[in-house]
């Protein structure tokens, strides 16, 4: 059986230094198995050093790789490069703002692995973030729309349940990772959809796990550049065009 020293944290982040420290604290203290990489763009330099915000000094912490990308790569380079630089069995999606340092988080990763070890026809375990429900599933008409319909509840063994997508917050099989990587020509926006969509294209499995919960973090705005906002809001203007195109519809549909 797998254990957390088979997960690898990948860890993405952009101009919120204060949420990064808190984010890798709470990882070497409380998930110290697991391998870490951490993958910035928030500057042009070879080493991590305390900037706007950094509230702890990084010189504290442990990481097996951080990788400094070009600024504002986007978070679709971001998480192919922490991809490609994976070497465990399973790969942990995560963000800067999450907050590893919880039992909750310690116990739902422990579950994930559990799960990804017994249920072998599936490649991807999703969970919630700050207890939202987001698992469901996609509606593809090639042409016409993209459509998230919420999950029917399809109860896999009483321990999760089958859909399409979750949640950026989920496990997933290196080797699968490595198989789909996110366009990035999508900076940030459309990108979440487009990696599931292509895993249901593919015939791929996900699986929503029952109980398995991240929260975030919640600091002031001495924990992030003042440029952050504006760069976060270009979701629906920057990716989400490229989305429709890359799959020819004309209509992309939330929940």
């Amino acid at each position: 059986m797998s254990d957390l020293g088979d997960v690898t944290i990948l860890v993405t982040s952009f101009l919120r230094p204060g949420y990064l420290d808190r984010c890798v604290h709470g990882i070497c203290e409380n998930l110290p198995e697991c391998k870490l990489i951490i993958v910035d763009d928030s500057k042009s330099t070879d080493k991590p050093e305390k900037g706007f915000g950094v509230i702890d000094s990084f010189e504290y912490h442990r990481w097996d790789q951080f990788i400094f990308l070009p600024f504002d790569s986007g978070l679709s380079a971001k998480r192919n490069a922490g991809v490609r630089s994976c070497q465990t069995k399973y790969l942990l999606l995560g963000c800067d703002d999450f907050d590893f340092s919880t039992k909750e988080a310690r116990n739902g990763i422990t579950k994930f692995v559990s799960m990804a070890d017994t249920c072998r026809d599936f490649d991807v375990f999703g969970g919630r973030v700050d207890d939202n429900p987001y698992e469901g599933f996609l509606e593809y008409k090639p042409g016409e729309y993209i459509k998230e319909t919420r999950l029917d509840w399809r109860i896999l063994d009483g321990q999760g349940a089958v859909c399409d997508l979750t949640v950026n917050y989920f496990l997933a099989r290196t080797e699968v990772m490595k198989q789909f990587p996110w366009p990035e020509e999508m900076k940030i926006g459309g990108e979440h959809v487009c990696f599931f969509l292509d895993l249901k294209l593919a015939g791929r499995e996900v699986c929503w796990v029952k109980g398995v919960n991240i929260t975030t973090l919640k600091l002031g705005p001495e924990a992030m550049d003042p440029r952050y906002p504006e760069f976060r809001a270009r979701a629906k203007t920057l990716g989400h065009p490229l989305m429709l195109k890359r799959y020819g519809v004309k209509e992309y549909i939330g929940f």
